[in-house]
Parts: C-alpha cells; structure tokens; sequence
C-alpha cells in the first residue's frame, strides 16, 4: 500500500460527519483517495449527504491534519492498517454500506481475503453453561468444517465461539469496540492475544480508543458486515446481538438461532428471532443443510476460500464411527462390531456427534448420521 495514500484515507477517517456511506458515496463521485483530497469545498459538497460543515472538516483534515504519530504508534505495535481500497480488505463487508474508510489489524491480513465462508456467532455475555457449551460446540465443529467464525470478544458467548473455533484450528476474527492497544474485557488477554496469533483482531478505531458504550454498535454492524451468516446463541430480547441478527437480515443475509429453555430471559431474544423467520439451529447440520447456505451470498453463490475441511480428522474414532454410519443407521453394538472400537470409546464419540450436531439417536438405541456430512 502506498504510504501518502494510507496517510489520506487516515486523514478521511478522521474527518467529522464522513461515515461509510459517506465514503461509498464520495467514490462514487471521485474514483479514488487522491481526488477525493484533491476537490475543493464546492466539489464535496455537490456529494449527496456532505453539507458545508461536513466538507470543511474534510477539507481541513487533508490540508492540517497530521497522522504522522499514529503511523509511528502503529508500525512500533505491530498494528496493520487496511484503507477501503487496499487488496486486502474484506470484499464481503466492502459490498456492504457498513465498511469504514479505514480497519487497524493484528494478525495475519491474508486471512481476511480468504474469509469466506464465515458465519457470525454471538450472544449473551452473562449466559448460562447450556449457552457456553453450544457457542464453543457449534463454532468447533463450523471451524472444522471449513468456516471462519466471527464475533466480538466480548465475556460469555462471544469468548467461547472464539474458543470453539481455535479448538478446531480454524481461523477466527475477533472485532473490538475499540483500539487494538485496549484489551476488553481485560481478563480475555490470552484470548486476544492468541486470535492475534492464529487469526485476526480487527478494529475501526484509532490504537488508543478507549471502549465506550457507543462504539459497540458500529463494532456489530462490522461482524455482521464480515458474515455471510449471524448465529445467535443466547440473547435477550434487546442485546447487541439481536441487533447484529438484525443488521445481517437487513443485508439479505442469513440468520440462525439456537432454542433454549422457554422460561429463561437468556432464551427470548433467539426464540423471538426464530418465530420471525430466523432458521432454527439445533446442531450445525441445520447450517450445512440450510437450503441458502451461510457458504453463499446472491453476489457470488459459489465463491469459498477453500473445500470445506471434513467434519472429522482422518484416521479418527470420529471418522470411523462416521463410515460406519454411512451405509445406513446402526446400533452401538454394530458400531462397535464394526469399527472394532470398544463400548466406551464408541459412546464417548456419539455422545460428542451428537452435541455437534453430526450425529442424531434413534428409538431402539440406534444412531444415524443427521443429513449429509
């Protein structure tokens, strides 16, 4: 990336009144970064939605401003900075009308071209067990079978989707409601240092920001603009990640939900999303199955980052209870006679298919395997 016209965008970002679609508009006019800086107050002007204090903010950004400190605070912590028209940013949340002129990145940028197929998985922060056992459940076995997870690192469900994902050794973004030098919550530092490691954590504000109530909101659009699918684990009625829900839905996109107990407050925001029309998801076959796939947008129905890994390591129990299921439903008692496995290893192994999602029981103590794997 060329480092004047990084300096501009910064420079645009930092411009009061110039939100995304400010910035999808400003393009539209002008082409690129450099004539953008270079129009005068009457040319942005003629810009639907910049008016004359939005211009002279603008025009005083590219002619005072100077972004030469952050520059040197980003490149002595490590911090990447991506610009709208850089290779790397994210098609998918570019085709959106949430994408900021400017993200802050640590980790590995590649992987934000290669993001698809990813799917947003979040929830409540003060869940229950039952919530933090499906997010991590669910997003191991969406990370195993091909996807990049998406959440917000926030305590509780946002924490465990993370997890989840790592535990599959899938890639993982984490996006933060503040600059990448503030870790939030503070206890997540190992997490976040982690994601850093083996992912993404992904930021709109400048290194410094503080978190703030406000940013939370513009932090959510973003994972939904990263997602071609929103999973909702736990929420209240009123919880950002109801609003996340909705934010994907506005975008066409596709929103699934995980049932809970019918007396829980944790449980009526996901119920209330499934009773107007999110898709109900009791294993992650429901999202594999799902007849408009969160491995597809209408942009580009086929475009994904790679095959989808299988749901199972070769040479696995897993796997081997896996062909065996294959044929057609079976016992526990064939299953051991034909895998050669012994009772406990083949019931430990159902058990945990069964939780993810990729396995279903049948009367008679007999198992299957749930749609096409």
């Amino acid at each position: 990336m060329n480092e004047e016209r990084t300096r501009l965008w910064l420079k645009l970002s930092k411009a009061e009144g110039v939100g995304p679609a400010g910035v999808l508009r400003l393009l539209e006019r002008f082409d690129d970064i450099e004539s953008i800086a270079g129009a005068g107050k009457e040319g942005l002007k003629a810009v639907k939605g910049i008016g004359d204090k939005t211009a002279d903010s603008m025009r005083n950004a590219f002619d005072n401003l100077s972004v030469e400190e952050e520059l040197n605070l980003c490149e002595s912590r490590g911090i990447g900075i991506l610009t709208f028209d850089s290779p790397c940013y994210p098609e998918l949340l570019k085709s959106t009308r949430y994408a900021p002129a400017v993200l802050y990145y640590l980790g590995d940028k590649g992987k934000l071209e290669r993001l698809e197929p990813s799917i947003a998985a979040v929830g409540s922060r003060r869940c229950s067990f039952y919530g933090r056992e499906q997010a991590r459940i669910l997003a191991c076995g969406l990370g195993e079978a091909g996807f990049t997870v998406v959440s917000g690192m926030a305590r509780g469900i946002d924490s465990e989707a993370h997890y989840g994902a790592l535990t599959a050794g899938a890639d993982t973004i984490a996006v933060l409601g503040c600059g990448l030098m503030h870790i939030y919550p503070p206890e997540n530092k190992g997490l976040f240092e982690e994601i850093a490691a083996r992912g993404v954590c992904l930021s709109q504000f400048p290194p410094e920001t503080e978190p703030r109530m406000e940013h939370f909101v513009p932090r959510n659009k973003i994972i939904a603009g990263l997602s071609e699918a929103v999973l909702v684990v736990e929420a209240g009625p009123n919880s950002g990640a109801i609003k996340t829900a909705n934010f994907s839905s506005g975008l066409g996109r596709q929103v699934f939900a995980v049932p809970g107990r019918i007396d829980s407050k944790l449980s009526f925001g996901s119920h209330k999303l499934i009773k107007e029309g999110a898709s109900l998801c009791r294993g992650i076959s429901d999202i594999l199955n799902e007849p408009k796939s969160a491995g597809q947008t209408s942009a580009e129905p086929e475009k994904k980052k790679e095959k989808p890994r299988s749901l199972f390591d070769q040479g696995s129990n897993e796997e081997a209870i896996a062909s065996a299921l294959a044929a057609g439903e079976k016992s526990s008692d064939e299953i051991i006679e034909n895998t050669g496995l012994n009772a406990g290893e083949v019931n430990s192994v159902l058990t945990w298919l069964q939780m993810k999602g990729a396995v279903e029981s049948l009367p008679g103590n007999k198992y299957k395997l749930a749609g096409k794997i």
